[in-house]
């Protein structure tokens, strides 16, 4: 039984790739047992909040079976006696494939239903997102505010398409998997960065900075104040939407980040947001060095890259793998 548990295989869906990693237990503290990565060919997934992704269902499906498969001597010591049984997963969808929101509310219902009501409400309004069809899960985050005497909270919510929900879902069920979890990239890789700041209090918290994730073709920026989310932005990674086949990207779509990152903290200051962010953390494939060079000039923000290099306490690679830093959130959300 796994219920209570979480689980210890994830797949990670991308535009571009799947990741499949499973997590064994040594001494108490889990590591990565197994992770690989699969490439998928152009088209067959077409990110949206709105629509259906899978456009090649067939051939996703069959990726994934070849993926998850055991190793070929696991298969003739086992035989098939294992293949029917489903097993329990977390599943990470892309960014895009959820509308992410932060917003304040200064009175809480107490019953659960009408607090639901209102939260699912308030995100119709303010954010010009049609939720006939949808889901909204949310989460109440602790008030910052001392004088706030717990009258408001702040709510982190989501919400994700039905129709976009059920497919991936069924791709799940058809391969035998069983999604127990369902997040994605950006706020797994957000907690471990949390967590590896060890200077961090309550009495002194991390200090305000901005995540900025180009995992999955997606641009997905976060403003944290105080170890907490305050405002989150995402679209689709331009002006073509996806680096080059070497996954670097080049001069134009260098411009367009920059262009975005400055975008996103006007609106920022616009919204009156809390926080004065004083540092930039950025997690991409490829051409980080590049980016963070030229976003430090145009932000006038000290920026630093989440790599494999922040792992490294965790001891979370595998040896004799070269694997992409969309692993890392795979990896994360199992160990």
């Amino acid at each position: 039984m796994w219920w209570g548990a979480r689980p210890q295989r994830c797949l990670k869906i991308g535009a571009e790739e799947l990741v499949w990693v499973h997590a064994r237990s040594r001494w108490g503290r889990r590591r990565p047992h197994r992770c690989s990565v699969r490439p998928l060919a152009p088209g067959q997934i077409r990110l949206s909040p709105m629509e259906p992704n899978l456009i090649d269902e067939s051939a996703v499906e069959t990726a994934v079976r070849e993926l998850i498969a055991p190793p070929r001597f696991m298969r003739v010591l086992r035989g098939d006696r294992f293949s029917r049984v489903p097993r329990p997963i977390t599943l990470l969808l892309p960014d895009l494939c959820v509308r992410t929101v932060v917003f304040r509310l200064d009175r809480i219902p107490a019953k659960r239903s009408e607090r639901d009501a209102l939260i699912r409400w308030r995100f119709g309004q303010d954010h010009l997102f049609p939720l006939n069809g949808a889901t909204v899960c949310h989460q109440l985050l602790p008030s910052l505010d001392p004088r706030s005497k717990g009258q408001g909270a702040t709510v982190l919510a989501v919400a994700i398409q039905d129709a976009v929900r059920r497919q991936y879902e069924g791709l799940c069920q058809a391969v035998g998997l069983v999604p127990i979890d369902v997040t994605t990239p950006s706020f797994q890789l957000c907690n471990v960065w949390l967590a590896s700041q060890d200077q961090a209090t309550p009495a002194r918290p991390v200090a305000d900075f901005l995540w900025l994730s180009l995992l999955d073709r997606t641009f997905t920026l976060c403003a944290f104040h105080r170890g907490q989310p305050v405002f989150t932005r995402s679209k689709l990674l331009g002006p073509t939407g996806a680096a080059g086949p070497d996954r670097r990207l080049d001069a134009e779509q260098l411009e367009w980040i920059a262009s975005e990152c400055e975008a996103s903290l006007r609106l920022y200051e616009e919204q009156g947001v809390p926080g004065q962010p004083s540092r930039l953390v950025v997690v991409a494939d490829e051409g980080s060095e590049t980016l963070q060079a030229g976003l430090q000039e145009r932000l006038s923000l000290e920026v630093v890259s989440f790599d494999w290099t922040v792992c490294e306490p965790m001891r979370w690679r595998i040896r004799g793998k070269d694997l992409p830093a969309s692993a890392m959130a795979a990896i994360a959300s199992v160990c």
